[in-house]
């Protein structure tokens, strides 16, 4: 009998206690169901995270490739631009030398011209009448003499080329011209001159009244009457003509 009782008491006790077990144990799975619940969250978000940032990575590894790239064609057009400028700066300095060289050369041209052009007009009076009336606008073309010319070389040139021209040309024929001559006050005379280049001439009238011969001089032409010449200077004027038959002539020639 008290083995009965006692089991009971037993019994009881555990109906007693059954519920607070089976409270506790749905609290407990609750609790576990809930971590879970945000454990798989977190999986997610951390999945999502994960995700996010691989494609943020995918782009800043895309966005440096491309910053490299530019980089190198910044570098690639800074060499070229440095090699472009190391050769205009050669460039230039090349420039400047012949610019300098060119300088010299033509203060040098110009030194020269200005010594031809003063020789010209020191020499003037000592050319031949009609040398000088054929060159007389390339004459006026030159400096006066002592003075200095401001136009530029190549135009300083042209007349010192064409007086040296004409004095060539002129040096190397015999010229005959037609002259007026005075050899009576207020009575000139026509008469036909013979110039041998730049040395030496001979005049003669048509009356054969008239003759002489003449030289340059410091300040012209120096002329000498002599009368007795015109036989002789006539001949030579008909013979060079081709109307007489070509023989020797003796004509004084002044050698100074």
């Amino acid at each position: 009998m008290k083995l009965c009782k006692f089991t009971g008491i037993i019994a009881v006790v555990a109906l007693m206690a059954a519920p607070t077990s089976f409270s506790n144990t749905a609290n407990q799975m609750e609790t576990a169901s809930e971590t879970l619940r945000e454990w798989v969250e977190t999986e997610r978000r951390i999945a999502r995270e994960r995700a996010a940032w691989e494609s943020q990575r995918l782009s800043v590894e895309h966005l440096i490739e491309v910053q490299m790239q530019e980089l190198e064609a910044l570098q690639e057009r800074i060499a070229a631009s440095e090699e472009d400028i190391g050769a205009a700066e050669r460039e230039r300095g090349e420039l400047t030398e012949r610019d300098q060289f060119l300088r010299t050369s033509d203060a040098a041209v110009a030194e020269r011209i200005g010594g031809a052009e003063q020789a010209l007009q020191r020499l003037r009076p000592r050319l031949p009448p009609p040398l000088q009336e054929e060159a007389r606008s390339l004459y006026n073309a030159l400096p006066e003499p002592g003075q200095s010319s401001t136009r530029a070389i190549a135009q300083r040139i042209q007349p010192v080329m064409g007086i040296l021209t004409l004095i060539q040309r002129f040096n190397q024929v015999v010229t005959i011209v037609d002259e007026f001559r005075e050899f009576e006050a207020g009575n000139p005379v026509q008469t036909q001159t013979i110039y041998f280049g730049l040395a030496a001439a001979y005049y003669v009238d048509s009356a054969g009244r008239h003759a002489g011969h003449g030289r340059p001089g410091a300040s012209g032409w120096e002329w000498t009457e002599q009368p007795e010449m015109a036989p002789a200077v006539q001949s030579f004027i008909t013979i060079y003509r081709g109307t007489e038959q070509a023989r020797y002539i003796n004509l004084p020639v002044e050698i100074r």
